[in-house]
């Protein structure tokens, strides 16, 4: 029964390459927070269809998840920026 589900959703090649690129950013999501030395990454930020979407480490090791989307990747430092700000 699986195996259908799994055929008839693959069969469409959009929805496919859609599934694939969902699995290889949680997949680079998960590398990047199991590698100490990838974390000392201070943000990161990725553009979806309707903007820009990110993520910042805080000095005390809290991550601060921004999903509301920016219209530029101007408007998103800033955000970030000012969040890490107050709550410091």
């Amino acid at each position: 029964m699986i195996d259908l589900i799994v055929r008839m959703i693959f069969k469409v090649p959009s929805l496919r390459l859609a599934i694939f690129d969902e699995v290889n950013w949680y997949n680079s999501l998960g590398l990047i927070f199991e590698d100490p030395e990838a974390m000392k990454t201070a943000a990161t930020f990725w553009w979806e269809p309707d903007g820009w979407r990110g993520w910042a480490q805080k000095d005390n090791g809290m991550l601060y998840f921004h999903d509301i989307p920016e219209h530029s990747i101007g408007d998103i430092l800033e955000v970030t920026n000012r969040e890490e700000n107050n709550e410091a």
